[in-house]
């Protein structure tokens, strides 16, 4: 009978582990509690969908093209370093506006800013946890936690200190 364990010794995957936990961390703590805000500033549910709508057609319409450009050019690392200073500005500038078409305008950036993130990361983790041998699952289950843990965490934090200390 084997067991499984999260393995991560050495730098590189040390970086990998790193990355996804505080990727998918600081995910945790905003994206499920944007609806929440929303709905503090007053928006319909209509307009809940419609923001809601605009991460997966980010996805879909901008990182096909955006992660082409950054393989044509073999430039992942440089692109996944703008793609993540464009969503990190866009969650700062979130807090700002408060009417609707405002914060349609700020989320499409974000929306547009974070499409080509998981997959520019994906494929330099990927290829990082090959070269050394590190099992990248391992890399990704730490990224879960992040995830899970900040989201626990924010949750309680936003109840407790009010909605507007996470987009203010």
């Amino acid at each position: 009978m084997s067991t499984s364990t999260v393995h991560l010794t050495g730098r590189p995957a040390l970086r990998g582990a790193l990355f996804y936990l505080f990727h998918w961390g600081a995910y945790g703590a905003y994206v499920p509690f944007l609806n929440v805000y929303f709905v503090k500033l007053g928006f319909s549910g209509g307009q809940l969908g419609l923001l809601a709508m605009l991460f997966p057609l980010g996805v879909l319409l901008c990182s096909p093209p955006l992660c082409a450009l950054a393989d044509r050019l073999d430039r992942r690392i440089p692109l996944l370093q703008l793609a993540l200073t464009g969503v990190v500005f866009s969650f700062v500038v979130l807090g700002y506006p408060t009417h609707f078409a405002a914060v349609t305008f700020v989320m499409i950036l974000l929306a547009i800013a974070r499409s080509p993130v998981l997959a520019l990361a994906d494929t330099l983790i990927v290829r990082m946890a090959v070269r050394h041998g590190v099992p990248y699952g391992n890399l990704r289950l730490i990224g879960s936690l992040g995830f899970a843990v900040l989201s626990i965490l924010c949750g309680w934090l936003w109840q407790e200190w009010g909605i507007d200390r996470c987009f203010g």
